[in-house]
């Protein structure tokens, strides 16, 4: 038989990372699951049968406004409604402006052009497998999406390269770079001086 190795490269530090990564989540899900299984039984209903939500209200806008920016995306998840095109949950754009506008006090372009777009973001790293993980059978949908904003990415990555003439996003490479590139001729040794570079 023949033994055929792979060319695959496997970075041992980042699979140690991940591992250990792995491990961390594993320990921290162990402990926190009991936790918050008892919260949702115990806790959520005796504060729910004990406060109305206009008492509850003020609380969580001070909670809120004391969110760093890059948190209020895992906020205002509860902001998402069901799409009827797709019957997946997506962002409930207003309700959440209407919100970060009004008690936030946040203006309304700093929504528009710098917060709101991290709630893509947000999704693509972690809602989209919260909702998953949530709801099974939306994985597919799911899938999807992450498949389009990949392709998206590459399209949008060659058409720079096209109309910049580099590729790369750090070396900054002409495209062409790798035809300009005339390597010296291997030494042909003839004698025993050519061979030793005499």
């Amino acid at each position: 038989s023949i033994n055929v190795h792979s060319t695959l490269k496997v970075n041992v530090r980042l699979a140690e990372t991940l591992a250990k990564l792995y491990e961390a989540i594993a320990t921290m899900q162990e402990s926190m699951d009991p936790h918050l299984a008892e919260e949702e039984a115990m806790a959520l209903p005796a504060m729910h049968s004990n406060f109305t939500p206009a008492e509850v209200k003020p609380i969580m806008d001070k909670m809120v406004a004391a969110m760093e920016w890059w948190a209020l995306p895992h906020f205002y998840r509860q902001h998402k409604v069901i799409n009827p095109a797709t019957g997946a949950k997506d962002w409930d754009r207003a309700a959440i402006r209407e919100h970060a506008t009004a008690t936030l006090g946040m203006p309304g372009f700093v929504f528009d052009f710098i917060i709101f777009p991290t709630f893509k973001r947000y999704d693509l790293e972690y809602g989209w497998a919260i909702e998953e993980s949530k709801d099974p059978s939306q994985r597919a949908h799911f899938e999807a999406r992450r498949r389009s904003a990949s392709t998206w990415f590459r399209a949008t990555r060659k058409a720079l390269a096209r109309v910049s003439g580099r590729r790369g996003v750090l070396s900054g490479k002409n495209i062409d770079a790798a035809a300009q590139f005339d390597p010296k001729p291997a030494l042909a040794p003839q004698n025993s001086a050519t061979l030793l570079g005499h």
